[in-house]
């Protein structure tokens, strides 16, 4: 089984693959994949969670003020479906335009729906590692917090891995960084490229130097450890 930890899209049916669909809360409705509307009701999501394997969480891009808390219940609510297998994707991004403390706020908030529905954490982490970290450090979180779509220097890959952080690479990524960490933290997804999991676990598997089928397991394996119930 091919494993995608994170994407856009919706999974096409093949049965080599399970995918964690991208749900994100996005003012006063949910965003789900491209082919799918751009926006859905509470309802559309309950559907959503039915179909499909999937995360939901407030990107630190569409908080808004307004609501937050309302929010934040929906998600807690939604925490509690089989299908909803992990939270986020959320997060600090010192790039974007909200405020970076409110961004501080709700991502607390989520990380304590994490750890109550004893499911993982999708983090997205633009320039702000060190608040990441300083956020682990604090909360002793027992969820396991996974960094997608990591870019990040092999420096930076093992300080987060010897501090218990898992992650997960996409279509672009420092190959160094894939070969200094431990397989037993290591994901791969899609996110939002048109490139299939099946190729990427082909390129990763070349850059390591191991047969496919070994990563296939392996990553398999680190499912199964963080989400239990996957399937």
């Amino acid at each position: 089984m091919y494993y995608d930890l994170h994407t856009h899209k919706i999974p096409e049916g093949n049965e080599d693959i399970c995918s964690i669909v991208n749900v994100s809360f996005c003012s006063e409705a949910f965003a789900i994949p491209s082919n799918e509307p751009a926006t859905v009701s509470t309802d559309g999501v309950t559907n959503a969670a039915e179909q499909y394997c999937c995360s939901i969480g407030i990107h630190p891009w569409h908080i808004k003020t307004e609501n937050i808390q309302k929010n934040l219940d929906l998600i807690e609510k939604y925490a509690t479906f089989h299908n909803v297998k992990a939270i986020g994707e959320c997060g600090l991004d010192k790039l974007c335009r909200t405020d970076f403390n409110l961004q501080k706020e709700v991502f607390l908030s989520q990380i304590a729906i994490s750890e109550k529905a004893g499911k993982p954490l999708i983090i997205h982490c633009v320039k702000s590692f060190d608040e990441m970290v300083d956020f682990k450090k604090k909360t002793q979180p027992r969820q396991a917090w996974i960094i997608h779509g990591f870019r990040g220097k092999p420096e930076q890959a093992i300080q987060l891995t010897n501090l218990g952080f898992y992650l997960s690479f996409g279509l672009n990524y420092n190959e160094e960084s894939l070969k200094k960490i431990p397989m037993e933290r290591l994901f791969l997804e899609t996110d939002d490229s048109d490139c299939d999991i099946q190729t990427l676990y082909q390129k990763a598997a070349k850059i390591l130097r191991i047969p496919e089928q070994k990563l296939v397991q392996q990553i398999g394996e680190n499912v199964n450890f963080i989400v239990m119930s996957f399937s």
